[in-house]
């Protein structure tokens, strides 16, 4: 089962990096992807709300119309956050009477029984999220993961339990951290 591959997936690939073609095929994805994500960028909203302090993936919700979930990078808490299309922070409305004025702000969905090592991506498989704890900046990470959890409801929860905690290897890394960095998604 395919859940997603980019870049980092695909040129992780045994078949892949034993190709000579390999060069040619990451320079192509490289301009063409760049191209992609400059003509397909178009800002639609501000998110504005202080916990979301480094945003580093954002996917549309499966099952609650103007909703889109949102994480944050290495170091923070292992929490998502939903955002409606105007950049609104979502926050259940039985939640709503504890973050009424400015001293108490909605600090997110944890997600129980997870850590926030270095969450870098967020997949979808229909009403299951993905969480891709898959940042290594250092190249010495040997305990990356996919973290899945049923999508929960923004509108009626306080949190989320992991279902499944998937670990993820760089097949090709040798050593904690490799003479040469090439193993960060």
């Amino acid at each position: 089962m395919t859940i997603f591959l980019n870049a980092c997936a695909f040129f992780t690939s045994p078949m892949i990096k034993s190709m000579r073609l390999r060069p040619l095929i990451l320079r192509g994805l490289l301009i063409a992807g760049s191209l992609a994500i400059l003509m397909a960028q178009t800002k639609i909203a501000v998110v504005n709300h202080p916990p979301i302090d480094e945003q580093s993936a954002i996917i549309s919700s499966a099952l609650y119309p103007d909703t889109y979930w949102v994480l944050n990078d290495s170091g923070d808490k292992a929490r998502l956050f939903a955002i409606h299309e105007s950049g609104m922070v979502i926050i259940p409305p039985f939640l709503k009477k504890h973050y009424s004025d400015s001293t108490h702000v909605f600090q997110g969905i944890p997600v129980f029984g997870a850590t926030n090592q270095d969450w870098e991506t967020l997949a979808r498989l229909q009403d299951t999220l993905i969480i891709g704890d898959t940042g290594n900046n250092g190249n010495a990470r040997r305990d990356q993961a996919l973290y899945f959890i049923l999508e929960p409801n923004p509108q009626a929860v306080e949190g989320a339990h992991l279902l499944y905690r998937v670990p993820l290897a760089f097949p090709d890394q040798k050593a904690w951290p490799p003479v040469e960095w090439d193993f960060d998604c």
